[in-house]
């Protein structure tokens, strides 16, 4: 990784800013896999599971993101007769 990769302080999991159907950019797979790798000290060896955890992180939380955004409005005085 670049030293500009390395100095990146704090270490977050990068917020997704596409639409629901947009696949997640391998950028952001790619800096969350990195987080991952430094919070595991940099341990070599571990690089599939990192790409794979990323992937799965950042799908549930798109997942989750959409799910809040698709709930219905229920107003108050609505009955479900």
């Amino acid at each position: 990784m670049s030293n500009a990769k390395q100095n990146e302080s704090p270490l977050t999991t990068p917020q997704i800013e596409t639409n629901g159907n947009a696949p997640i950019s391998e950028e952001d797979i790619a800096e969350r896999a990195y987080v991952l790798y430094v919070e595991r000290g940099g341990a070599d060896g571990h690089d599939v599971e990192d790409w794979l955890q990323a992937e799965r992180e950042l799908g549930e939380q798109r997942s989750r993101r959409l799910k809040r955004e698709r709930k219905p409005i229920v107003s108050a005085g609505s009955s479900s007769r």
